[in-house]
């Protein structure tokens, strides 16, 4: 004789009774909220670059040797790859910034260098102001600096001006979060 147990007779037979541990679960609950808001307090958040505001520039790799007395890399080959985020990366660190964001892209140099679909890194970073002048300003000199390593002196438009994006606000972030943390405590 094959007889079915409804579930809530396997329920009302389980060894394991989720209601008389209910203190434990709630208990582990505000533990891990406690936990969560004193490394929020005290570590804080990390604020990626959309928080914070950052900048961003394409740089022309002259991969086909399509300027002559100017070096040529091939982004698809390992060594030449390297060497040139290590060229960015140098030049970024002389000026006291960081990498947010590199990667391979394409650039359309057709109007002045008929060049339609040339390899290109494209690079984020975040600024060290706030201002947003001193940002123009760093962003120019950067962009300098970056024509005279890759000796891009009569072909400067290989390097694309460099954008600023402004910090989005993150009023709305810390709205959700306190309502997070106090849905949790309910």
């Amino acid at each position: 004789m094959n007889k079915k147990i409804s579930m809530d007779k396997k329920i009302a037979n389980s060894k394991f009774s989720a209601t008389g541990k209910i203190l434990y679960f709630l208990i582990s609950a505000v533990v891990v909220l406690i936990v969560g808001i004193i490394l929020a307090c005290t570590v804080g958040l990390n604020w990626g670059a959309d928080f914070t505001g950052s900048s961003s520039f394409k740089l022309y790799v002259n991969n086909e040797a399509t300027f002559e007395d100017v070096s040529s890399y091939n982004l698809d080959k390992k060594d030449d790859y390297n060497t040139v985020y290590n060229k960015i990366e140098t030049v970024l660190e002389d000026n006291n910034l960081k990498i947010v964001s590199y990667r391979t892209s394409s650039i359309n140099l057709m109007i002045q260098y008929d060049i339609p679909d040339g390899q290109a890194v494209e690079v984020v970073f975040q600024n060290n102001y706030e201002d947003e002048d001193k940002i123009n300003d760093e962003n120019e000199a950067l962009r300098n600096a970056l024509i005279a390593e890759f000796d891009y002196s009569n072909f400067d438009n290989a390097v694309t001006s460099v954008d600023f994006t402004p910090a989005k606000s993150s009023f709305n972030w810390m709205i959700g979060i306190l309502a997070s943390v106090v849905f949790g405590l309910l």
